[in-house]
């Protein structure tokens, strides 16, 4: 049972820890020397998404919502179309469409707006220049899970 669990939460952390650094890489990359670049919102809307974390016993089945945008966008002279809200590959998600809806107001079909691409990764820009906390939190799970299952062998001496 011992080796089961150690090889099981492995795993899992180093999944989690790969995809987080995986994730802040990316984020750094797309961050470091963007530029703004004018877009067109050519669709948006909130999807909803079965919460796979949810509880599916008794018939309960929980669903999260998230906002979706398609822009398209021109940069030295080349178009593209664009999907990304943020410089990061793990959307945003809500737990109500309400909340989801909120984060599209700013980007109604057919609006300019100011979006932001890396000249390094033409075919990656994003609509809000920010940074997301889940790249670190990823890694702190895969650093972490490991950490408490030791301590937790060593004081249920399993």
């Amino acid at each position: 049972m011992k080796m089961t669990l150690i090889v099981v939460f492995g795993v899992i952390s180093l999944l989690m820890l790969a995809m987080g650094v995986s994730e802040f890489y990316m984020q750094w990359r797309l961050l470091s020397g963007a530029r703004p670049v004018q877009a067109t919102i050519t669709a948006a809307g909130v999807f909803e998404v079965r919460d796979l974390t949810g509880d599916d016993a008794g018939g309960i089945t929980s669903y999260i919502y998230e906002p979706r945008v398609k822009f398209t966008y021109e940069l030295d002279g080349t178009s593209y179309e664009g999907t990304m809200m943020r410089p990061i590959k793990t959307p945003r998600n809500y737990p109500t469409a309400g909340h989801a809806e909120t984060e599209l107001v700013a980007f109604p079909v057919g609006a300019k707006v100011q979006a932001f691409v890396s000249p390094n990764y033409p075919d990656k820009a994003y609509l809000i220049k920010e940074t997301s906390r889940a790249p670190v939190i990823y890694m702190l799970i895969g650093v972490g899970v490991p950490l408490f299952i030791f301590a937790l062998i060593k004081v249920a001496k399993l």
